[in-house]
């Protein structure tokens, strides 16, 4: 089934922020962008922050219900292990395997209680590299809480890392060639994205708030952290000879940037903020042209509710409307008949009414008819005759005339051979009185060695007199 609009969410700690995409052939544009902030309230039994128990605003509510849309809800990437492998080409049929095995291996949980999905993100001649993704059920189900109580179910859950990966990408912020390295500074976080050449194998989460104020500066320990990164990415993938860092700071922190120049030694740039604030587009972006395999947390149990609630759902319309059929059947069958009962009902009545006057016209009729008939010379016996006599050929003997007025005329006799008969009856159909007729038939009379024949004349009717 295809899909025309696209709406891609983001649920922010503060914000709530989405984007429609809508589809015009091959081509997806942006229909709808809106971002509305959330108002903290303060707990009253635990005295801290917490959001409002109407935690989807009402604008959103009223946009995915007036769109068919496919949904994709980002997730914070604190709820998820994002990891690069390289694996040996194998079949579609044993990805799935290789990956549950590979996400075995760094997963601190079993797999019995995470949601594992996979996205591919290179293909090699003889290797290909995939992006795994690993979150805890219980953490999804927590997040989107708010909206499935809203009866708002995701067809898709993306990570917004990677939202933002492929705006950066797509507005060509990224480099071209050698390593670079994003930093991404978000609500006490750092998001750090690695890759070479454009293609990516590291993406971490650093949160800040358990950062201990007094032993250091933030920014030292920041550009420490960095440090074991950039260690951690020559242990992985080995040096390269030009490597790079852009910084989108959520402020302006001078004091971080002078850090970072004399710490490390690579070329140091800051990013624009702006490049990373419309993530709904981003997300909505990946779902409109993700490819066969792409990162989909949704929960295995999601989908079969999602499934057995279709099922449900069509079983019941489809038997509303059979219902509805077979209700429409029954009132124009029963409607049907009570209808011509009613109009035969009319008409009896209207011919009851109209019997009595109509048996006086016919009356009226038969009385005037009679006396056309009998009036009329120009159809009379003797007209008849005359008319046969000037027709009849040499050969040919009448021997009877048998007429009715208005009603019959009868002829028959015989003939020398029947080459006379037929030739007196055509000379009867060019007659204007005898045109009219019907031969019976001839026989042969062997005593007397003739041919006998009966004709039959039709006679003008009343609407003729």
């Amino acid at each position: 089934m295809a899909i025309n609009n696209i709406i891609g969410l983001v649920i922010g700690d503060k914000t709530r922020e989405w984007t429609i995409l809508s589809r015009d052939k091959a081509h997806w544009s942006i229909s709808a962008s809106e971002r509305v902030d959330v108002v903290l309230s303060v707990s009253e039994d635990i005295g801290r922050e917490s959001s409002p128990v109407e935690e989807i605003p009402d604008q959103l509510k009223k946009t995915i219900n007036r769109f068919s849309s496919y949904i994709t809800l980002a997730c914070p990437v604190k709820m998820v292990l994002l990891r690069v492998i390289e694996i040996p080409l194998v079949s579609e049929d044993e990805l799935d395997g290789v990956v549950r095995l590979q996400a075995d291996k760094f997963s601190p949980f079993p797999s019995e209680v995470m949601v594992i999905s996979y996205e591919i993100i290179e293909k090699l001649e003889d290797k290909m590299r995939v992006l795994i993704a690993c979150a805890k059920e219980e953490s999804i189900n927590e997040f989107t809480a708010a909206l499935r109580n809203c009866g708002i179910m995701p067809h898709r859950i993306d990570v917004d890392i990677l939202a933002k990966w492929h705006l950066l990408k797509t507005k060509g912020k990224i480099a071209t060639a050698g390593r670079e390295f994003i930093i991404i500074f978000s609500n006490d976080a750092l998001e750090i994205i690695v890759h070479d050449n454009g293609v990516p194998f590291m993406f971490r989460y650093l949160d800040l708030t358990g950062y201990e104020a007094g032993t250091e500066s933030p920014e030292n320990y920041i550009s420490e952290e960095i440090q074991r990164i950039m260690l951690a990415a020559e242990m992985e993938r080995g040096l390269t000879e030009t490597s790079s860092m852009i910084i989108y700071p959520d402020k302006e922190n001078n004091t971080l940037i002078d850090v970072f120049n004399k710490t490390f030694s690579c070329e140091i740039k800051v990013g624009d903020a702006g490049d990373l604030r419309d993530i709904s587009t981003g997300v909505a972006l990946r779902s409109a042209y993700a490819d066969r395999y792409y990162i989909n947390l949704v929960p295995h149990h999601w989908q079969t509710t999602a499934l057995a609630y279709l099922f449900k759902k069509r079983v019941i319309t489809a038997s509303v409307i059979m219902f509805v059929i077979w209700l429409l059947l029954m009132v124009v069958v029963f409607g049907g008949i009570a209808i011509n009962k009613w109009r035969l009902t009319a008409l009896n009545n209207e011919a009851a009414k109209l019997s009595g006057p109509a048996n006086e016209v016919r009356a009226v009729r038969r009385k005037v008819w009679t006396m056309k008939k009998y009036l009329n010379n120009n159809f009379s016996a003797l007209e008849y005759l005359r008319e046969i006599c000037e027709l009849l050929p040499a050969g040919i003997e009448l021997s009877q005339f048998s007429y009715r007025k208005g009603e019959s005329l009868r002829i028959s006799g015989s003939a020398q051979n029947v080459e006379q008969v037929y030739d007196f009856r055509r000379k009867m159909d060019r007659s204007p009185l005898l045109k009219e007729n019907t031969l019976g038939g001839t026989s042969l009379d062997s005593r007397r060695g003739a041919y006998l024949f009966e004709m039959d004349v039709k006679l003008p009717g009343e609407e003729q007199l």
